[in-house]
């Protein structure tokens, strides 16, 4: 009785929050695609928890003249296209992104509790990638690669980038699992924003001996590209002729964009990529490809403003690791559209709102 006498609807929000972050990255139904299953599971875990939020009491004010043009970018997106269902449907996901980062900001409570849910996932990835490296795969064994838990190689050398500067906060030994994962991956992409990240990182702790590491992960990248070169000069070559191309396409109509969820049809028309390029590999490019020259600007005004809010605390242990993951990731988005699946979508906005919320902390404690 005293145990239910402590349970609060705050406490109810906080505990379906946690349940929803660490679910909806591994969401998986055997015969059915993984992306497909994440999304439906995110559109439900995020109706589920506005209304959960409903009766719950907010513990934060937050307002970002940013985040709501973007979110006016896309609405007016959608119009342009005539309220289009593949339009719609591509919003949906933004709509429900920017929802879920205020459900977050506004209820979430004890940041740290979070913190180590998101770590979770790094010896949950390395036992799979173990079972994977010795020929048990028991969750599709026609990924193809190392991909641990997140159904592809790049993904889970993605959410490790994100996690390793939050394990350097107490867990360091989650670390070398981690950094195992990076590499039995054999993604160049995250290697290059995992050395970004820890050299922000090491560079705002005045650390120059711990910098030194960030160039030793990157020199781990040359062995990997020289063993894969053909395959890594293909990718490039492509990525290279696919931004070329989604340039050309994006100046088309570059006040409003080509519209949501359009890339894939017009992709398909470039013989030279036979239909296998389903996303820019760029986030940056996705944006004005989609919404626009204006949305764009939106995205860096936000991250530029984000940085400045930043810049003065970053030598502070509750604000560096979480903006070290975010470095890292914008280091990603140059050559991967990952963060168009929620696998990587949710745990992302996550550590973006825990950055928000402890530069808030920072603030009011001085």
């Amino acid at each position: 009785m005293p145990m239910l006498c402590c349970i609060t609807r705050n406490n109810i929000f906080d505990f379906a929050l946690k349940v929803f972050l660490l679910i909806c990255p591994l969401a998986y139904i055997g015969g059915t695609p993984a992306k497909d299953v994440q999304l439906q599971f995110f559109i439900i875990g995020v109706m589920t928890l506005l209304g959960l939020s409903l009766i719950a009491e907010p513990r934060r004010i937050y307002s970002n003249i940013w985040i709501g043009l973007f979110l006016l970018c896309t609405i007016l997106n959608v119009m342009a296209y005539k309220l289009h269902p593949k339009v719609i449907g591509g919003a949906t996901p933004i709509f429900l992104g920017i929802l879920l980062f205020y459900l977050i900001i506004t209820y979430a409570d004890n940041v740290q509790s979070y913190v180590n849910w998101l770590l979770l996932f790094i010896p949950l990835n390395f036992v799979m990638v173990i079972l994977q490296l010795t020929g048990y795969d028991f969750i599709n064994d026609k990924i193809g690669g190392i991909c641990g838990l997140m159904m592809s190689p790049s993904h889970l050398g993605t959410l490790m980038v994100l996690l390793i500067p939050l394990a350097l906060i107490k867990k360091r030994w989650l670390v070398i699992p981690a950094l195992f994962c990076i590499i039995a991956s054999k993604s160049i992409t995250p290697m290059i924003g995992l050395a970004g990240a820890l050299g922000f990182y090491y560079w705002h702790k005045k650390r120059p001996k711990f910098l030194i590491a960030s160039f030793v992960i990157f020199a781990i990248t040359i062995p990997i590209i020289l063993n894969t070169y053909a395959y890594a000069k293909l990718k490039l070559l492509g990525r290279l002729e696919i931004w070329e191309q989604t340039l050309q396409w994006a100046f088309t109509k570059p006040l409003y964009g080509m519209g949501l969820n359009s890339f894939p049809e017009i992709a398909r028309t470039m013989e030279s990529w036979q239909g296998l390029w389903e996303v820019p590999q760029n986030i940056y490019l996705g944006v004005l490809f989609a919404l626009g020259i204006p949305a764009l600007v939106i995205v860096f005004c936000y991250l530029s403003n984000l940085y400045k809010r930043a810049k003065p605390y970053l030598n502070n242990p509750k604000v560096l690791p979480f903006a070290a993951s975010i470095v890292g990731l914008l280091i990603i988005a140059v050559g991967q559209s990952s963060l168009l699946f929620a696998r990587i979508f949710v745990p992302a906005i996550f550590i973006l709102v825990f950055l928000e919320i402890k530069l808030k902390e920072v603030v009011n404690e001085i």
